[in-house]
């Protein structure tokens, strides 16, 4: 923290000084937090060099990171800039990772404009990653405006997989919330998808709750592989009524044996 620390001070009023200093320091993870605090200051004053910068790196996971924190803070000063720019981007992961960050910076101040923007995207990865950029951000500020949007959406894996999504992030915030929301869906895939992301979470706080969302998925195959992870967290937390509701449930036998002879 102490190397990050420094690194946002010194570049707030000399870049190019800091950059220099951080590029000699030996590689690791002190290293990679001073670019990132670096070329966080740096795209505040100046983001299209601090994007040249970032591109001129090895491809991995520190050019991915500098590039989606460049982007996010320059969709803050100038978005029409920064969707160009990623736009222009070759047709390729980088391409839809950035953005994906522009909708994920801007569905921030703007969701109802950043889901327009998704829509009119092309079936693709960009456009299924900058929709679950999307619903994360959303249902932190208003998960029912994001599940009516969700809602609209043609069924299909894209909106199975951000029903998951959305029940994670709004039983991150609000469990309670969350499972309601389920219970207003009609049974069927999309519904299955929900209780799983929903569940998922919930499990961790509440398994009981949880296992109640699992039981109303009608999905087998879905229905197993979450109950397993409820059914193990239970386990942890109350192993009496977990193993009644394993005993009960109709998991495979074999299943239901391992259970009932692990420690928790």
């Amino acid at each position: 923290m102490m190397v990050q620390q420094l690194a946002s001070s010194w570049s707030r009023t000399d870049v190019a000084g800091a950059m220099n200093w951080a590029q000699q320091l030996p590689e690791g993870q002190p290293k990679q937090f001073a670019l990132q605090a670096i070329t966080s200051s740096w795209a505040q004053k100046d983001p299209a060099g601090a994007i040249n910068y970032a591109m001129g790196l090895p491809a991995g996971t520190l050019q991915n990171n500098l590039l989606s924190n460049i982007v996010m803070q320059w969709v803050n000063s100038d978005l029409a800039a920064a969707r160009t720019w990623a736009e222009g981007l070759t047709e390729g992961a980088t391409r839809n990772r950035m953005i994906s960050s522009v909708v994920s910076s801007w569905s921030s101040k703007d969701p109802q404009a950043a889901a327009a923007y998704v829509n009119q995207l092309p079936d693709g990865d960009a456009r299924s990653q900058s929709a679950n950029s999307l619903i994360w951000t959303w249902a932190r500020q208003d998960p029912k405006a994001a599940a009516a949007w969700l809602t609209q959406l043609p069924p299909g894996s894209n909106q199975d997989s951000l029903m998951d999504s959305l029940g994670m992030a709004w039983a991150m915030a609000d469990s309670s919330g969350a499972a309601q929301w389920v219970g207003t869906l009609s049974l069927g895939t999309a519904h299955d998808h929900a209780a799983e992301g929903v569940a998922r979470q919930m499990a961790q706080s509440d398994p009981a709750g949880a296992a109640r969302l699992v039981d109303s998925i009608q999905d087998q195959k879905l229905w197993l592989n979450i109950a397993q992870q409820v059914a193990w967290q239970w386990k942890q937390a109350d192993l009496d009524a977990a193993q009644k509701w394993v005993a009960q449930a109709p998991f495979p036998e074999p299943f239901k044996t391992r259970f009932a002879n692990q420690k928790p």
